[in-house]
């Protein structure tokens, strides 16, 4: 890793594997959009996308031309350009052979064939947290639902796929004890989906990303101004500031 000093070294490799993480989940985002269900297609996809990753660290992105699905692979439209994590000029020293390896294998445990055979529908531990968490607020452990925990069990999960004022609604109109159209029920009920909605589409717009990112960025930046300012001097308790 490049690096002065140990601990910029250190600092670079946590930095390296938070991008890495960053990365071989955006390719698999865009795999999934185009081969989500189909596990063949998806495995002969990623075998190129992986070669693409590995000598993209390294300083080589023509492959990232033809079989990355994230950039473009140019000398100034490359992962490293726009970087939140690593500097535009990062690259992985070393073997070539053993570099690739490791890199390789550090891909592999995300890209792997075993991997995308078991994540084959893409879902990832937020949708899951989601409804483990519709769950706790159905379910609490302090209560025993013993002859009701199946209807509420399946009503948590049936607000967490249409929204919390659709299945109510339809919730009620199927056990037959329709709401009213128009009542003051009705309205909170429209009200708390559309709120729903509004929300969900706001956390996916390429806005909300873009300012998260950004966020990421400033929240990198400061840290390492931080460390730059935190100056070891022997027999001194107290390091006055910089103004």
């Amino acid at each position: 890793m490049p690096g002065s000093t140990k601990k910029e070294r250190q600092t670079i490799k946590k930095r390296f594997t938070c991008d890495l993480a960053a990365r071989c989940q955006a390719e698999l985002y865009h795999l999934y959009d185009r081969h989500c269900g189909s596990l063949i297609p998806l495995q002969r996809a990623a075998h190129g996308v992986k070669g693409a990753i590995v000598k993209c660290y390294q300083g080589v992105h023509c492959e990232c031309r033809t079989k990355s699905l994230v950039y473009a692979g140019k000398e100034r439209n490359n992962w490293l350009t726009d970087n939140i994590y690593l500097p535009s000029d990062f690259k992985v020293s070393g073997g070539e052979a053993t570099v690739s390896k490791i890199l390789m294998e550090k891909v592999d445990a995300r890209l792997g064939d075993s991997v995308l055979e078991k994540t084959l529908w893409n879902l990832t531990t937020q949708k899951v947290e989601s409804v483990n968490r519709r769950l706790m607020r159905s379910l609490p452990s302090s209560v025993n639902f013993t002859r009701n925990f199946s209807g509420r069990a399946h009503r948590a999960v049936y607000s967490v796929n249409h929204g919390p004022g659709t299945a109510i609604k339809e919730l009620c109109s199927g056990v037959g004890s329709p709401i009213t159209a128009g009542s003051s029920v009705s309205k909170d009920l429209d009200k708390e989906q559309k709120r729903h909605l509004y929300n969900k589409a706001r956390s996916q717009s390429l806005r909300c990303k873009i300012q998260k990112r950004n966020k990421r960025h400033k929240i990198f930046k400061l840290h390492d101004c931080k460390i730059d300012e935190e100056i070891y001097v022997k027999d001194r308790v107290m390091i006055e500031k910089k103004k």
